[in-house]
């Protein structure tokens, strides 16, 4: 319906009037409102007339430049659609409230956000380039909006800590950077990303908050930290990852970043669904990997894991590979179905894992070699490919209370300079032989019930050395003539503790 300007209060008139506005200007009490194109004819007319709410219709063009408008003091423009003509279309300052606004920038950029507290609601943005940014000491708040078509979506940078809810971005590029000391939170964000780069970048000394985020789909990485940065995310899913180039992980974690991932989901991983390097120090807590295109998880470097309630199912490769000099501890390890091994240590990695099981690998369920050491306490190991435990080179293996059973082959492998320490478990009903070593590995069972095994319940060969405590030998064993077999006292069994990863 036409606006009739005789319906106009006088008091709402005379207001007009007095402050110099345009006389079809609406103003009720200290607000005034104008309409574009109906009252001014561009947005810059309509900023100039010192509107505190302006109202849009159609498509408002911006004029072309470096900037299509300087939003610098307090006003609220609601709906319409901004088209920019190259450069930014908005820069944004304190106390602007865009309210159901289009943003359109056909051979540019968005919107970038330099300081105070913008308010961006149910805001639309398609442009060329970057769709937001977020820069200096600004704190924006964001909430349901949608970044449909970008080269990048969201760069957060500088000293900058957006609040953001119901976010969605769709970018050719990377759908959301954090960079320098940017922090914030985001909640609800859901993105997509093409062939160019990870789908969530963190970097610099970054440490925003990501709560709810899915990646519909990556085409290369999912998450990528690096830098210092402490990126958080508190619950998630990555549906797919690795759609264009599979050999960038689903996450990678790398340099002296120390994020904190909590109750996040990885499925499809078109290659490795996990990669930490260098001097890395993250956080897991509840994630779950299903259906990688190679290892699960993957390590290397100097890295520092903490991880509690980890869940690896169907993985082409490895469950868990670490080499180098990894360090750290995993509680609560459950791998079911890979075609590799189960937990793979090499070189010299030391790692602590508690609550663990492990089923349907083919290969091994723990491997150790080089120089590696582990301690593994609470295990269930079966239906295993390869040897359910297989300790190599100059590996060393504690194993407290263990489960070993039912493997198509071997329960226990050990062999070349290694050693293992077994207190406490059952190895039984293996397809091949309960206990096998050889080379010059050294091996201790204290308290281990070894039985009902397909081949010898142990066999020693070479110069391969095995001593018994805790209980009486098992039935059915094999010594070569190089091989050494022992039975310790009760009081050695009560003295001997074992050794730390």
């Amino acid at each position: 319906m036409a606006w009739d300007r005789h319906r106009v209060c006088r008091t709402g008139y005379r207001s007009a009037v007095l402050r110099g506005a345009p006389a079809l200007s609406l103003v009720f009490g200290e607000v005034m409102r104008v309409r574009v194109p109906r009252d001014h004819s561009s947005l810059a007319d309509a900023l100039a007339s010192g509107a505190d709410r302006i109202v849009l219709s159609g498509v408002v063009a911006l004029p072309e430049g470096s900037v299509g408008a300087i939003l610098s003091r307090p006003v609220h423009i609601t709906g319409g659609r901004l088209r920019g003509a190259g450069g930014w279309a908005l820069v944004v300052g304190e106390g602007v409230r865009l309210t159901g606004v289009k943003i359109e920038n056909p051979s540019g950029h968005g919107v970038r956000i330099v300081a105070g507290a913008p308010v961006l609601e149910d805001v639309e943005i398609r442009v060329q380039g970057v769709a937001g940014v977020c820069e200096g000491h600004s704190r924006p708040v964001l909430r349901r909006v949608v970044v449909d078509g970008a080269e990048n979506g969201w760069l957060l940078r500088e000293d900058t800590a957006p609040d953001g809810d119901e976010l969605a971005v769709n970018a050719s590029g990377s759908a959301l950077v954090t960079s320098d000391r940017a922090g914030g939170h985001l909640a609800r964000l859901a993105v997509m990303s093409g062939a160019q780069f990870a789908c969530v970048e963190a970097h610099g000394d970054s440490h925003t908050t990501l709560s709810g985020l899915t990646v519909l789909s990556a085409g290369c990485g999912a998450l990528h930290i690096y830098g210092r940065s402490r990126l958080v995310v508190q619950g998630g899913h990555v549906r797919q990852s690795g759609t264009a180039d599979a050999r960038f992980p689903a996450i990678e974690i790398r340099e002296t970043a120390t994020p904190e991932i909590t109750a996040l989901r990885v499925d499809q991983s078109g290659g490795r669904a996990m990669f930490l390097h260098g001097e890395a120090r993250p956080v897991f807590r509840s994630v779950t990997i299903d259906q990688t295109g190679s290892n699960a998880v993957e390590g290397q470097g100097q890295v520092v894991l903490d991880a509690k309630d980890l869940t690896i199912q169907q993985a082409t490769g490895a469950g868990v590979v670490f080499r180098g000099e990894v360090t750290g501890r995993i509680e609560t390890l459950t791998v079911d179905q890979t075609s590799n091994v189960g937990v793979g240590l090499t070189a010299k990695v030391k790692l602590d894992l508690s609550d663990v099981t492990i089923r349907g690998a083919e290969g091994a369920a723990l491997r150790i070699a080089g120089e590696a050491r582990g301690v593994v306490r609470k295990a269930r190991l079966e239906l295993l490919g390869c040897p359910a435990v297989w300790v190599q080179e100059q590996g060393a293996l504690t194993l407290l209370d263990a489960s070993i059973g039912q493997n198509r082959t071997h329960g226990i492998q050990v062999e070349d300079e290694a050693r293992l320490l077994m207190r406490g478990g059952t190895v039984r009903e293996n397809q091949g032989r309960g206990i096998a070593a050889s080379g010059r590995a050294r091996a201790r069972f204290d308290g281990v019930v070894v039985q009902e095994n397909g081949g010898w319940n142990v066999e020693l060969s070479d110069q391969a050395e095995a001593r018994w405590a805790g209980g009486p030998a098992p039935e059915r064993c094999m010594v070569h003539p190089e091989a050494s077999w022992s039975e310790a006292s009760a009081r050695d069994s009560e003295t001997t503790e074992p050794t730390s990863a």
